[in-house]
């Protein structure tokens, strides 16, 4: 039990459960009719009835901004008065088919992962990087956006996966990969396999955790969708009021930001699969020069969370609704 080969097989064990994990959430991820599902339960007398207050509000927000506009003579032109009615038909057009709107732009974004992945394996071939590195890492790209094949760590299927060196550098630092690779002889009293066990197994936990807490954020993601979706109207109502539309355009960057929300958390797991290889910190070693490179594993899985944590105020700031 106490050997080398026994730490490797571990780390392919704790690979397999992440990766079995993150392939259920992508899966998920790539879902729309989650999201169609969960807006056609609502009651339809419920989505009615908000319908029929966002038509109230337009009414009175028209009427009001009518009111103010008329005190001015100068305003009081017919192309005014008939750019006012404009304004009141095209508001009503929006509370009445916000739903049809909204899933619109859901679609829309919900699109884009497909359309990426057609577009990407080609980007490497018109821009002369066929066999190159950066096309494998755009097929990682387009794999993690739309397909359920991408897995976070690279394991392989052949009986040696415990010796893969890409595999054992996502857990271990370079002096322990050589034992493991090599299945270095343990001495009687020597602990050393058994606290680097330890490790692998910490970072394990501590994934599967994020990556629970990632399933519950694409979950309340799909019900905040839900949400925005029903409850269009009330903020769509606003456009129609000059000093109210604020309110109606804070809402559509909200919504945007809600659905780009699947498509960030892709990226962070990417960007966190690319830190055990890219060149700037020397496929791990860059960690084993400050004395840490054991706990190089668990410093990824620590900044992994960190970010999933905050992938809801990036969204927000790429749509700009912060």
């Amino acid at each position: 039990m106490q050997s080398w080969k026994w730490v490797g097989e571990s780390v392919v064990n704790e690979a397999n459960g992440i990766n079995g994990l993150f392939n259920g959430i992508q899966n998920l991820m790539t879902k729309p009719e989650v999201y169609t599902d969960l807006v056609a339960q609502i009651p339809q007398g419920f989505k009615d009835a908000i319908g029929g207050f966002a038509i109230t509000l337009i009414s009175l927000f028209l009427l009001l901004d009518f009111l103010k506009k008329s005190m001015d003579l100068k305003w009081v032109t017919w192309e005014n008065v008939l750019m006012f009615f404009i304004k009141f038909i095209i508001a009503k057009v929006c509370v009445d088919n916000a739903e049809w709107l909204m899933s619109c732009i859901y679609n829309g974004f919900s699109s884009l992962t497909n359309s990426l992945v057609s577009v990407a394996p080609s980007m490497a071939e018109n821009a002369g990087l066929s066999g190159s590195i950066l096309e494998d890492d755009i097929n990682i790209f387009a794999q993690a956006l739309g397909l359920s094949g991408y897995t976070i760590f690279p394991v392989s299927t052949g009986t040696d996966a415990w010796k893969d060196p890409d595999l054992l550098r996502c857990f271990l630092n370079s002096t322990d990969i050589n034992h493991v690779v090599n299945d270095d002889f343990v001495w009687l009293l020597d602990f050393t396999p058994i606290g680097v066990w330890l490790l692998v197994v910490i970072q394990g936990i501590i994934m599967k955790a994020i990556l629970i807490v990632t399933f519950v954020i694409v979950m309340a993601r799909f019900m905040e969708l839900a949400i925005f979706t029903v409850a269009a109207p009330l903020p769509l109502a606003t456009l129609g009021s000059d000093g109210l539309q604020d309110i109606g355009k804070s809402y559509l960057k909200s919504y945007a930001a809600c659905c780009i929300h699947a498509i960030v958390l892709l990226l962070i797991f990417i960007c966190f699969t690319a830190l055990n290889s890219i060149p700037s910190l020397d496929g791990g070693r860059f960690f084993d020069s400050m004395n840490i490179g054991g706990f190089y594993g668990l410093i990824k899985t620590f900044i992994l969370g960190a970010s999933v944590m905050k992938s809801e105020q990036w969204a927000k700031r790429i749509c700009g609704a912060m």
